[in-house]
């Protein structure tokens, strides 16, 4: 699946692709008169062709094409009218645009460079391949298939897998000779399954060869993209650590035309020039190994100046003037090093291009250092490349601007680390830097007031009440256009997933339920009457694989059960396959074995039936018996999830086996958090990860859970008092319920605590049409869901009015 299709589309929220399809340049064959059906599945990005009345295998050898964004057209050509004269099934992108992002810097690795999938049966598949190779040996280079095996040295990949979807446990699988059915997995490399042999073995030996990559030995990989990967490595001929940055060719052009090949040149040719410049990382060489290119770079000792801030915000800006002047006196030290090394890159008459924090690094002496250089270009180049959303004022800007506007944002980012949401409301960038003034009111330096002021004039606004900005939320949802639609304006997966349509973390339910406590019945009522066709639906659901709490069948039933709609709540758990949820391996709150128990048992207190009271009591056991205590300690993906189910069990059946279970967990827990600035942490870098998803809040509440249902404290953690402290934290990126900012919900507990949230909130949510929004993720888009968007906020404004957390699809019984 293309991962950032929506960059496509203008809309400030993900769309499905169906929405814009007519927007887009629409590739077409001539097939009508070969025997040929095409279709197209709904939000599909792909056109089937099947020859009528030959039905094709579920699984084999499929083969996939990849080409050259100069050739892509020429090559369907020659391989589809192959494909129709042998009757063999295909498939291709279905529009330009998909192409072009199938190539994109931001595209799932595994994915990238596959732009016609074909599907021959066992006894087609070797003559196809030798046939396609004549065709095309002559194309250039597309990109390379990171998943598949390449024939000889042509565009030509394949990989055994299903050709049909076949799903065991939730999971696309494939048969084993002796019937089994193992993982179909979609990865990064190539992973031949073990009854699976290389057909093409020795056709392939003579394209094997060394390179200079040789002389290297990779210890780490700091990151990968579609673009390629940086690893960290030894260099053996220096003897020396050094970093090397990959590229791999044609994929992630940019609007200059550039790919990731050309781009890493370009930074290999600027670091040459600007190399004796204090602050900018020297280059080692270049060199090319099999296909892909490689700069080779010093390493630098430090970190990025995202994990920087981590480490040296001050957290709790409330209580500690001396160590918010302390950093205030580091930011302006770094913003000044920053402007020196821009200063002396632009007497060289060089622009960067692409400025902006992620490019920023702190070695271990402290000194600033700038790095990624594959943009650059003259200072008075007009550069209409690769550009970070937030660090540019205008895509028409030279690099020398860019680079002075990106300086600023930089600066406004250390200060207030934020994502960019003011690309959703011109006004948010003026009510924020208001808010930085006053958060740091007297202590800041009167040029860096100056330079934040040069972005935009600071205006002074009014802060609603909590209710008043619940109500503003509110109305954002209820207003919006085509309220049948809203269940698809959440995160990504909300119009990219089956279930994330439709369950408690995307979709629609989870938004249903937010809203479900604000509107009086009658109000409701016509809510659900203009957004649920329950009949529909229903069977949608049903099919759903994912069965779990927060992104599958049993969030989706609770919420349903709630709204009203008993039998059609009780029918999709009844139908849930039981027994294949105990080999998903797979214990988590989120998705797996907790967050079903806790479905299970929210349907006996709603019942009586001691039948799901029984299928919880097994899952229970099963975690007793199988799960190993270790790994991540979070309340979604860990064991804070698992402690926060087992507690419950404890609670309902006071067993003994159960009671020595949660005791070794929260023992484990508490053993491997941490304190910094007063705020208690769990993570193995040892940087405060505040949120309910993954961080301090959620393993808190997990905590708080076992202490109340057991009556024994955690050792050496006082739960409650740490609860509370984080209302004082004050590093967000993002103001979501799970992962943002309004994690700090569960910490408040009186009006005042009201109002200072909405202090905090306030200058983050755009406003469009006299209405608050809330940026999802990364500020990407908006959303209306209950991970990231609005409806989270709700629940969690709610839970500040009420005095009592309801975030989570859990029966308040339990």
């Amino acid at each position: 699946m293309l991962q950032d299709y929506n960059s496509i589309s203008e809309s400030n929220f993900y769309e499905p692709i169906d929405n814009f399809l007519s927007d887009l340049k629409e590739i077409n064959l001539d097939y009508k008169d070969k025997g040929y059906c095409c279709y197209r599945e709904k939000n599909s990005i792909w056109k089937e062709y099947f020859y009528e009345g030959k039905d094709t295998q579920s699984q084999g050898f499929k083969i996939h094409i990849s080409s050259n964004i100069s050739s892509y057209k020429e090559t369907l050509t020659l391989v589809s009218n192959y494909l129709f004269s042998k009757k063999i099934a295909f498939k291709h992108l279905a529009t330009e645009e998909f192409f072009e992002l199938n190539q994109s810097k931001n595209e799932d690795r595994s994915f990238s460079g596959k732009f016609i999938t074909i599907y021959p049966d066992d006894d087609e598949f070797k003559e196809t391949v030798f046939a396609l190779y004549d065709l095309l040996k002559n194309m250039k280079k597309g990109p390379y298939i990171l998943s598949d095996k390449r024939y000889k040295d042509s565009n030509i990949y394949y990989r055994y897998g299903g050709f049909k979807k076949i799903y065991y446990n939730g999971k696309l699988v494939v048969k084993t000779p002796s019937g089994e059915y193992i993982e179909d997995e979609r990865l990064p490399y190539y992973n031949e399954l073990p009854f699976v042999e290389d057909p093409f073995f020795e056709e392939n030996i003579a394209f094997d060869e060394s390179s200079q990559l040789d002389n290297y030995e990779i210890f780490d990989a700091v990151k990968f993209s579609n673009n390629g990967g940086v690893y960290l490595a030894y260099d053996k001929l220096s003897d020396k650590k050094c970093v090397l940055k990959e590229a791999r060719p044609n994929v992630s052009y940019d609007k200059n035309g550039k790919d990731a090949v050309d781009r890493l040149r370009t930074e290999y040719y600027y670091l040459e020039k600007l190399k004796d410049i204090d602050g900018i990382v020297k280059p080692l060489g270049i060199f090319e190994a099999w296909e892909h290119t490689f700069l080779s770079m010093e390493k630098i000792e430090g970190m990025n100046l995202n994990n920087y801030l981590a480490k040296t915000y001050p957290l709790d800006d409330t209580k500690n003037e001396k160590k918010i002047e302390e950093y205030i006196e580091d930011v302006s030290r770094i913003f000044r090093e920053i402007k020196r090394i821009l200063k002396s890159v632009h007497e060289r008459g060089v622009g960067i291009g692409d400025l902006s924090h992620s490019n920023i690094m702190i070695d271990d002496d402290d000194k600033v250092w700038v790095l990624d250089f594959e943009s650059a270009g003259r200072v008075d180049e007009v550069n209409k490349g690769i550009a970070t959303k937030g660090y540019y004022s205008s895509l028409d800007e030279t690099n020398i601007e860019r680079d002075e506007y990106a300086l600023k944002k930089i600066l406004k980012f250390m200060l207030y680390p934020v994502s960019p949401s003011e690309a959703f409301d011109k006004n948010l960038l003026s009510k924020q830097i208001d808010y930085i003034l006053k958060k740091y009111d007297g202590m800041l330096d009167g040029d860096i007031i100056e330079e934040l002021c040069s972005l935009d004039e600071p205006k002074s606004y009014e802060v609603p009440s909590i209710k008043e900005l619940a109500k503003k939320l509110l109305e954002s949802i209820l207003n919006y256009e085509d309220l049948s639609e809203f269940g698809w304006r959440g995160e990504r997966e909300s119009v990219s997933t089956a279930e994330g349509k439709y369950n408690f973390l995307n979709g629609k339910y989870g938004i249903l339920y937010a809203l479900s406590k604000y509107l009086d019945d009658d109000e409701f009522k016509l809510i659900k009457d203009k957004t649920v066709d329950l009949e529909f639906e229903k069977e949608e659901i049903k099919n759903i694989f994912q069965c779990g709490l927060l992104d599958g069948k049993m969030g989706i039933a609770f919420v349903l059960n709630k709204l009203g709609y008993k039998e059609a709540a009780y029918e999709i758990v009844d139908e849930i396959d039981y027994d294949a949820l105990f080999s998903l391996g797979n214990y988590s709150l989120k998705s797996g074995l907790a967050g079903v128990g806790i479905g299970y048992l929210n349907f006996y207190v709603d019942s009586g039936n001691e039948n799901y009271l029984n299928k919880a009591l097994k899952i229970s056991d099963f975690i007793l018996e199988n799960m190993e205590v270790e790994g991540d300690i979070g309340l979604f993906d860990g064991l804070a999830g698992v402690l926060y189910f087992e507690s419950i069990i404890y609670g309902l059946k006071k067993d003994k086996d159960v009671l020595k279970f949660i005791k070794y967990i929260a023992m484990h827990i508490s053993n491997n958090l941490f304190i910094t600035n007063g705020f208690i942490g769990g993570s193995t870098n040892k940087i405060i990860s505040p949120y309910i998803k993954d961080g301090a809040l959620g393993i808190l509440l997990a905590l708080r859970e076992y202490q109340e249902k057991t009556g024994k404290k955690v050792q050496s953690v006082n739960v409650e008092k740490h609860i509370r402290r984080y209302s004082d934290y004050g590093l967000f990126l993002d103001v979501g319920l799970y992962q943002g900012l309004m994690s700090k919900c569960i910490s408040y507990s009186s009006g005042d605590d009201g109002e200072k949230v909405c202090r905090e909130l306030f200058p983050r949510l755009p406003e469009i049409n006299q209405n608050f929004h809330t940026p999802g993720k990364f500020s990407n888009k908006l959303s209306f869901d209950v991970f990231s968007g609005s409806a989270g906020i709700l629940l969690g404004l709610n839970s500040i009015i009420n005095q009592k957390i309801d975030i989570f699809p859990i029966d308040e019984r339990l």
